[in-house]
C-alpha cells in the first residue's frame, strides 16, 4: 500500500578503523505475506555483507517474533529484543493487535555481544518521539 524503504550505512570506527554496516527498516503494515517479501529481499542484501563484515539492523518490523517474517530473519540474525519488553506500540492498539509482543526489532550478527537492551517509555520532555518507544541496544564490537 505505502513504498517502504531501507536504509544501509556502511560505517568506520574513528579509532580501530573496524567496518561494519547499520541497516534501518519499516516494513508494511497491513500484510503478513507482504513483509516476508520484504525480509527475503533484504536478507539478499545483507547475507553478503554480514558474511564479511558486522551487522546491525533495526526498524519497525511491524511483525512480532510468531510471524513468519520473523522467524525468516531470526535464521540469520539474533534478535536484542525479548519478548519481555512488551509491546513497542504506544497505546493500547499494540498490546491487542500483536498480543502485546514488540514488533520493532534489533537485529545483529556474531560480531557483536549484546550487553543491554531498553525500551524507552517515558515521554522527553512530555512528548513521545514516535507512536512507536524507542528501542536501545548496548552492544561491544567482538572480532
Amino acid at each position: 500500500m505505502y513504498p517502504r524503504i531501507v536504509t544501509i550505512a556502511k560505517l568506520e570506527d574513528k579509532i580501530d578503523k573496524h567496518i561494519f554496516y547499520f541497516c534501518s527498516i519499516h516494513l508494511d503494515h497491513l500484510f503478513p505475506f507482504v513483509r516476508k517479501q520484504q525480509i527475503e529481499i533484504l536478507l539478499q542484501q545483507l547475507l553478503p555483507l554480514s558474511t564479511h563484515y558486522p551487522l546491525l539492523c533495526a526498524g519497525d518490523f511491524n511483525a512480532n517474533r510468531k510471524e513468519e517474517s520473523i522467524q525468516l530473519i531470526s535464521k540469520h540474525y539474533q534478535d536484542a529484543v525479548e519478548d519481555s519488553l512488551g509491546s513497542t506500540l504506544l497505546g493500547k492498539i499494540g498490546s491487542k493487535r500483536y498480543q502485546n509482543y514488540p514488533i520493532d526489532h534489533i537485529f545483529y550478527t556474531s560480531h557483536f555481544q549484546l550487553l543491554d537492551t531498553k525500551k524507552i517509555d517515558t515521554p522527553f520532555e512530555g512528548i513521545y518521539p514516535s507512536d512507536h518507544y524507542p528501542l536501545l541496544a548496548k552492544v561491544n564490537l567482538i572480532l
